[in-house]
């Protein structure tokens, strides 16, 4: 792919690239970009599109019946999600709800066998989440080309459409005569399988953490480190998070505050993970979450429910998430401020 698109000399890469994790920029052509190329690379990515949905359809209804069997699935869900702008919503749709169905498997089946075998399924599972997440955000934050299978299955007719979006953009004039395809309405059918990726990712999520934490003793943690994902799973005491810092890689780290909520002595789990792409806002015209990065940390009690952390103005959070190393950054306006706070949810924008 890095090869690919130095040989086209795009000038803005992340117009149709996501940058992996850990990447350093890529270095550009001299040249400019010949038009007839670049068309023959969108062509060679749709015959891709097509290929991915063809397999992932085709493992749709295979049986996982052994631990091999299941590693050899959660491995190729893996490989075949890893495109991302390959990645057609049917294509999500399918990995998606079958990585969700195998974390459950993991789940209920983890206290049978040996923490590495835990640990590979989990980590070939946690990819295809990551992957399948990303993929169908690349388009809602205009960082891939549009696949021409899922512009092609926009034309649905009104019937199809059973929510506020719709009613909302149709009564804008946004979309066009039925049957006939529009970058709008495709967005529409991106944005709500986007929204069911997004619940079955948290499912799939929950699975394999708790999978994890059943072979994990305080003190202990498991982490995936790919290009995909990175994420990191540690069972820990309250006591320790006290001014803990969390650097996954360069650029990229959590603080978290002094003091907090929470009783020192209890035994709590810490998740933190790192996304190549932003989930796309839900007002996008007020946040631009396109060419950054995404964070998250859960802090969980020993049953695996997600605790609040409450924090204040002398001891906040901190985040540092990085953009795209690809991103071309354009002409900044000067602001005479040099922080803006939010103290409804107590956050420092420098």
């Amino acid at each position: 792919m890095n090869t690919e698109i130095i040989r086209l000399g795009i000038q803005n890469i992340a117009s149709i690239f996501v940058s992996p994790l850990g990447s350093r920029e890529i270095p550009m052509s001299s040249h400019s970009w010949n038009t007839s190329t670049f068309n023959q690379y969108i062509q060679q990515l749709n015959d891709d599109a097509s290929v991915r949905e063809y397999l992932m359809k085709s493992m749709k209804d295979l049986t996982t019946t052994t631990w091999n069997n299941i590693l050899l699935h959660a491995s190729s869900l893996a490989l075949l999600t890893h495109a991302i702008n390959e990645l057609t919503r049917d294509t999500s749709m399918l990995a998606s709800s079958k990585c969700r169905d195998m974390a459950f498997t993991l789940e209920s089946m983890a206290r049978m066998v040996s923490s590495d075998d835990v640990k590979k399924i989990g980590n070939q599972l946690i990819q295809c989440a990551a992957n399948v997440l990303s993929a169908v955000n690349v388009p809602l934050q205009q960082r891939g080309t549009i696949l021409e299978l899922d512009l092609n299955r926009s034309s649905a007719t009104s019937n199809d459409y059973d929510d506020d979006m719709y009613l909302n953009l149709n009564l804008n004039g946004i979309f066009m005569k039925e049957n006939e395809p529009s970058y709008e309405r495709n967005f529409y059918h991106q944005k709500r399988t986007a929204n069911i990726v997004v619940k079955q990712v948290a499912e799939t999520l929950v699975a394999i953490t708790n999978a994890f934490n059943i072979h994990l003793n305080v003190g202990q943690n498991m982490t995936v480190n790919t290009t995909s994902v990175f994420t990191s799973l540690e069972k820990t005491l309250v006591s320790s998070l006290s001014n803990k810092r969390i650097t996954p890689f360069e650029g990229a780290q959590i603080h978290l505050p002094l003091s907090s909520n929470l009783t020192e002595s209890d035994t709590i789990s810490v998740r933190s993970m790192i996304q190549p792409l932003a989930v796309a806002s839900a007002t996008p015209g007020q946040v631009n979450t396109s060419l950054s990065t995404m964070i998250s940390l859960s802090i969980l009690d020993s049953h695996g429910k997600e605790i609040s952390i409450h924090t204040d103005n002398e001891h906040p959070m901190e985040f540092f998430i990085p953009r795209d190393p690809n991103l071309i950054v354009p002409p900044m306006a000067l602001y005479n401020a040099t922080l803006i706070h939010d103290a409804k949810h107590q956050f420092y924008f420098h």
